[in-house]
């Protein structure tokens, strides 16, 4: 049994990690940063991280996971897929021991060193980072590593008769952006995200307290002068309120919550990121039931709307927005999963994924940043599920 065997060495080894708990939200940069120093040991065998096990002396004694730390452990191969490249065969073991539930990662086939960040996932593990196992700790790579991962590849000149590779697969399916599904990488400009409803009103409101308290320190009574003294002041552009200071503040005090609304609309449909892509069938069969699923980061500043927002004041429910056609969206602990049903596609032709573009609200933090989107998909007609991965790179 593979738990056995790793369990009976007697003590951790460079290639067999023990961790007590499992890697929540908040460990993901953890979870990256070891299976990436795991991948660019030496070697080609597969390598292990042991979770729900703490040593004592020179025994194992299994502490266990909960349901949901096991939920966390079946998003893990998405993650890595979303934050490592290039790209690593990982796999999830769960059994038990001793009456409890442990979880084995498995590093396999790491063939294609270095591994390396593919996006941000930390301010301590940037895009291209690299970090390397050693004997009870992880770090980052130095020159001399990365000497030595190149100098283990064998080089050209040495190899006297190179057999020819055969022929790659023709890709049964391709997804890609837009109206392309050949177009794996996207690099596009972010949407104006200045004009934000609630900081244009709280501006308008602290331009109409200045008006107010000037002509009140100067003690207009008449309102026919004060508008003339505000027409010299601020022109036509600021119409003049009659409302006294204390209303004015307060109302500037509740400008956010007033524009709640306005300011959701704003980030999640009108200057939304709309994200379309686009399927074809590639192969000569007739595919039916074609389900895609795509797996994003969770991220703060790139924050996928979950169902159409609907504008100020109207309402509309995530029934009719699925009725519109808005693919289905699933939060979980550390990805964001994207569901879309497709009834069929003959060979040869191409449609856009899907019927309503995807919405991202997006944060100004996020320009210059690289998303990774990987996907799944099954459809009756295919051999196997096809997999891949596309790249958006968003600019300021």
């Amino acid at each position: 049994m593979l738990l056995d065997t790793l369990l009976s060495q007697p003590r951790e080894t460079l290639e067999i990690c023990l961790r007590e708990t499992a890697y929540g939200r908040s460990d993901r940069g953890d979870l990256v940063r070891d299976v990436m120093g795991l991948a660019n040991l030496p070697g080609n065998e597969s390598r292990y991280i042991v979770l729900g096990v703490q040593r004592d002396g020179d025994d194992v004694v299994p502490v266990g996971l909960d349901d949901a730390a096991l939920a966390e452990v079946e998003t893990y191969v998405d993650l890595i897929g979303q934050y490592l490249e290039p790209e690593l065969s990982i796999g999830i073991h769960c059994n038990s021991l001793k009456g409890k539930i442990v979880a084995v990662i498995e590093v396999r086939s790491c063939d294609n060193p270095p591994y390396m960040v593919a996006t941000d996932v930390s301010q301590e593990l940037k895009t291209g980072a690299c970090w390397i196992r050693e004997p009870g700790l992880f770090r980052a790579a130095r020159r001399c590593d990365l000497d030595r991962i190149f100098n283990a590849r064998v080089p050209q000149s040495e190899v006297s008769e190179v057999e020819s590779e055969p022929e790659q697969p023709v890709q049964a399916v391709l997804l890609g952006f837009n109206n392309d599904p050949a177009q794996l990488q996207w690099a596009t400009r972010i949407p104006d995200l200045e004009s934000v409803p609630s900081v244009i009103a709280a501006k308008r409101l602290q331009d109409q307290i200045k008006v107010v308290k000037a002509a009140g320190e100067q003690d207009f009574a008449d309102s026919a002068i004060a508008r003339l003294v505000h027409a010299q002041q601020y022109g036509a552009e600021l119409p003049y309120d009659e409302r006294g200071v204390n209303t004015l503040v307060e109302d500037y005090n509740s400008v956010s919550s007033e524009y709640d609304d306005a300011d959701r609309y704003f980030y999640q449909e009108t200057n939304a990121l709309k994200l379309s892509l686009s399927i074809r069938n590639n192969g000569e069969e007739m595919l039916e039931q074609i389900t895609v699923v795509l797996t994003l980061p969770v991220v703060e500043e790139f924050r996928v709307v979950d169902h159409l927002c609907p504008p100020p004041g109207s309402e509309r429910s995530k029934h009719e927005s699925d009725l519109l056609g808005y693919p289905e969206v699933t939060y979980r602990e550390s990805a964001v999963q994207v569901r879309q049903v497709i009834d069929s596609l003959p060979p040869g032709a191409e449609c856009p994924l899907f019927e309503t573009a995807l919405r991202i609200a997006l944060r100004p933090e996020i320009a210059g940043k690289k998303i990774a989107l990987r996907y799944t998909l099954h459809a009756q007609g295919l051999s196997k599920p096809e997999e891949g991965a596309l790249k958006l790179l968003l600019k300021k």
